[in-house]
């Protein structure tokens, strides 16, 4: 093992920017509003529970998806039953790219009902 597996990078200005340009046709730009009734003024919270999968998970998954290129045309998988799996499913279907999610058979059933709303393969 390198060190730089073990390492972690933190992405420069032009890798961010490049990942919001690539994922904003699919993931919103949510508002970042105030803390009322805070002591403090420095509190803000950004609202990501109005993404369309309810969670920032859509970002992550949305530029992993779209930084692959034309060799996932045939389908991604994801071993989860989360919001990744939502969002990677969210990012498929926009995309016209197969996802398969394989999730738990204790996965909660509102969770693989989304994952079936967002047009993936459920396997439990």
């Amino acid at each position: 093992m390198t060190d730089s597996a073990i390492t972690p990078t933190i992405p420069d200005r032009t890798t961010i920017e490049a990942a919001r340009v690539r994922i904003s046709g699919l993931a919103l730009r949510t508002p970042l509003v105030r803390l009322q009734g805070s002591a403090r003024s420095d509190i803000f919270l950004k609202l990501e529970l109005l993404q369309p999968v309810g969670s920032f998970k859509i970002r992550c998954a949305a530029n992993a998806l779209l930084s692959c290129g034309d060799s996932v045309r045939g389908g991604v998988s994801t071993a989860s039953a989360g919001n990744f799996a939502q969002g990677l499913a969210y990012a498929g279907r926009a995309q016209g790219i197969p996802v398969t999610a394989y999730v738990p058979d204790t996965a909660a059933r509102s969770k693989v009902e989304a994952l079936e709303r967002f047009g993936a393969n459920v396997v439990t």
